[in-house]
């Protein structure tokens, strides 16, 4: 009982001592201090495993593997079906996992929903399968948003204060889908997301809101509904990707919002860390990368993964990269995370 009650103590204080991140700049780049890594745990192959067979010793670990890489906030995507299946095991998986951020110094943009990639989740061979949809095509409609909208309220509203929290990403890449096929499709999805951004408004956060696009060409459709223009680029020319922040900028300037990469990093585009990151500090854009973990995800899974920087365990998968992150060289890059052996297949 008496470690129970160290525990809770710890965890409590630990959500009103972290201190709030400097917000500098007139030019969007209020954000430019954040040092990102998109976090799929690696014994996760999708964000459904994520909380079925959390971890909470595995999280910790590498947790502080993104720590020592000077990561100060991950990116984390939470799942309405695990939730709906057992919402108090669910939400006590969540309160583990900001504690251990706060841990590590780290702070959380949390995603509510997400788009990508299948029609909906599966809780029954979720551990063949690989990223699922959340909440799924299936439960976009309005007959389902009281539900959608309790889960909102438990983990927003029960968490609108909280220091360990950055950012409330309301839905990843909501045109990623199948069900963006087609006008009817691509409707329901932007009442879904119109209405879910109000639902987060409506709890009353301290905290922005925002929404990760997979394109710039995006962003418009919901620019009055976020606080922070949040949005992806896996563009391995380098000039593409600097007129892509220019543009977000302007977008930004003309509405008096701040911007954000949340998603970056692709090894098959080209796009290297040792290319983006010089640019990305001359641009003052703050980032995410996917992926910090080179786990069991269709990205960074085999011999030959497009994405994820290290294992479990504290091996890389190229010194360099970590070079680039870390702003040092490829040898002191190499004495800190080792080269891996061993892929994950």
């Amino acid at each position: 009982m008496k470690r129970k009650t160290i525990a809770l103590l710890a965890g409590l204080l630990a959500a009103f001592t972290i201190a709030p991140r400097a917000r500098a700049g007139e030019d969007g780049d209020e954000y430019s201090w954040v040092r990102g890594a998109n976090y799929v745990p690696s014994f996760a192959r999708n964000d459904v495993q994520i909380w079925m067979d959390y971890d909470s010793k595995v999280v910790d670990r590498e947790l502080g593997l993104a720590e020592r890489l000077k990561i100060n906030s991950v990116r984390i995507f939470l799942q309405y079906a695990v939730y709906r299946h057992d919402a108090r095991a669910f939400l006590r998986h969540y309160e583990n996992f900001l504690a251990l951020c706060a841990k590590h110094d780290i702070q959380a943009m949390v995603v509510l929903f997400d788009s990508c990639f299948g029609a909906f989740p599966d809780l029954e061979k979720y551990k063949e399968k690989d990223w699922m949809a959340n909440p799924g095509q299936n439960r976009l409609g309005p007959e389902h948003w009281p539900a959608l909208d309790k889960y909102v309220a438990d983990v927003v509203g029960g968490h609108k204060e909280d220091k360990r929290i950055l950012l409330w990403d309301v839905m990843n890449e909501p045109m990623c889908t199948s069900h963006a096929r087609t006008a009817e499709g691509r409707e329901t999805i932007w009442k879904f997301l119109h209405h879910m951004c109000e639902a987060v408004r409506n709890q009353e956060p301290t905290h922005p809101l925002t929404v990760g696009y997979m394109s710039s060409t995006l962003v418009a459709h919901t620019i009055d509904k976020v606080d922070v223009i949040g949005w992806h680029n896996y563009t391995g020319d380098m000039e593409a990707l600097r007129a892509d922040i220019r543009r977000v900028k302007e977008l930004g300037r003309k509405h008096g919002k701040p911007v954000l990469i949340s998603e970056i990093a692709r090894r098959n585009t080209g796009q290297h860390f040792s290319k983006f990151l010089p640019l990305l500090r001359e641009e003052k854009v703050g980032w995410y990368f996917w992926e910090l973990m080179l786990g069991r995800t269709q990205f960074s899974r085999g011999r030959h993964p497009i994405q994820g920087v290290v294992t479990t365990h504290g091996e890389c998968y190229d010194p360099e990269e970590i070079a680039a992150i870390l702003n040092t060289t490829a040898e002191e890059a190499a004495n800190l995370f080792p080269r891996r052996e061993t892929p994950v297949e």
